[in-house]
């Protein structure tokens, strides 16, 4: 009687095999090889789980807790250090300047754990600057700061929800543009129409940026930055009726000429419109002063308007 080949037959026993054929069609078992003891894969594609030359499962082994390992616990640790230091140093620039609008404080504060009070009812202006009237030619001290990258903090603000045609006048004077030496430049390719407009518009809680990021923006960038990226901060486009409409109830305008090639900048005052049938001016440029006509304040009439409601 012939024998059969070797691996095959009732028992599929051969040694060069380790599987077992179930004769019901179920999911054959997996036996770790007698020869390497690594474990064949089952032909349905399950994890084989390896046993003991005994046929036992062997126990499992729980591991400690993970945070409990005293070289991750100190590298979570490093890791949470870094990001307090970090944040509060991105919080510290922003309390000194650039663009510190409100959701960025929003998101460091969460990132740093702390709970910010809630803010104060705003007033229109603080102790400092209460009764005081300003003409214009006297700036006060704390905003003849040469230092031109540095943000200044004005006596006399003004904010969303309390505004008034005479507080942003006040706001305007406080700056007194054509005395102000901060606003001096002997470089007439170097004029600082932004800086007066930055000075102003933060006084107005409604700031159009000196900084963007570690960026110091010139007063060509400035004016690039109201058009493009400032109508997502709060700034939209006007004629020149709603702008003055808009000055009158307060509202910070702003106005740049329609020539992106011309370099400069200004306020538009609350008040009647001049003889040219325009609103009056308020500007740091060629010309520096607090109440110009629009060829004065700008060199070209054609403008475009921008409102901060």
């Amino acid at each position: 009687m012939s024998q059969p080949p070797s691996g095959q037959g009732k028992g599929q026993g051969g040694s060069g095999s380790g599987q077992r054929t179930s004769t019901s069609g179920s999911t054959p078992a997996v036996r770790t090889s007698t020869g390497t003891g690594i474990p064949r894969t089952a032909t349905n594609g399950a994890v084989p789980v390896a046993r003991s030359p005994t046929g036992e499962q062997p126990a499992i082994r729980r591991s400690p807790t993970l945070s409990g390992l005293p070289n991750v616990r100190a590298g979570v640790n490093a890791f949470e250090l870094a990001s307090t230091q970090d944040s509060k140093s991105y919080k510290k620039r922003l309390d000194q300047s650039a663009f510190d609008g409100e959701g960025e404080h929003t998101q460091v504060d969460a990132l740093l754990g702390a709970r910010r009070q809630p803010a104060a009812p705003p007033t229109e202006e603080n102790s400092a600057a209460a009764g005081k009237t300003f003409d214009g030619t006297t700036p006060p001290p704390e905003v003849i700061s040469r230092d031109v990258w540095k943000a200044i903090h004005a006596p006399l603000q003004s904010r969303q929800g309390r505004r008034s045609p005479d507080l942003y006048k006040q706001v305007i004077n406080q700056f007194a543009a054509g005395h102000n030496p901060r606003y001096e430049s002997a470089d007439p390719k170097q004029l600082r129409a932004h800086i007066f407009v930055w000075d102003v518009t933060r006084a107005m809680n409604a700031e159009i940026p000196h900084f963007v990021g570690p960026r110091e923006l010139t007063l060509v960038q400035t004016c690039d930055w109201l058009r493009h990226e400032g109508t997502m901060r709060g700034w939209r486009r006007a004629d020149v009726e709603s702008a003055a409409a808009a000055a009158n109830e307060g509202k910070p305008v702003v106005a740049v000429p329609r020539d992106s090639s011309v370099r400069a900048m200004g306020m538009v005052r609350p008040g009647g419109l001049g003889q040219d049938g325009r609103p009056r001016f308020a500007a740091a440029g060629l010309q520096r002063g607090n109440d110009l006509g629009t060829k004065e304040a700008f060199g070209v009439m054609a403008l475009e308007y921008f409102v901060h409601d």
